[in-house]
């Protein structure tokens, strides 16, 4: 009866850390598919107003590295109203 109910212990630990394992890489991909999703709708947007999407995030990204934390002036509408 002890060898079962060890046995049975075992099992259940490794069930219980197979669900952890399991969620934890379902939060991951949840993670991702967010990031895709700004990454998507920052695109979308820059194309909305006509901007080079390529050349829009090269001079953002640049902005961001000189030091600019002023979130407005990364935006693509205020690329489009500035036409850099």
């Amino acid at each position: 009866m002890k060898d079962r109910d060890e046995q049975e212990q075992i099992l259940c630990r490794a069930h219980v850390q197979s669900k952890y394992a399991y969620a934890a890489e379902i939060s991951k991909q949840l993670e991702a598919l967010q990031l895709a999703m700004v990454f998507h709708t920052i695109i979308e947007t820059a194309k909305m107003y006509a901007l080079e999407v390529k050349g829009y995030l090269t001079r953002v990204l640049q902005d961001i590295i000189n030091g600019e934390t002023d979130c407005d002036k990364l935006t693509p509408a205020y690329f489009a109203s500035i036409k850099r």
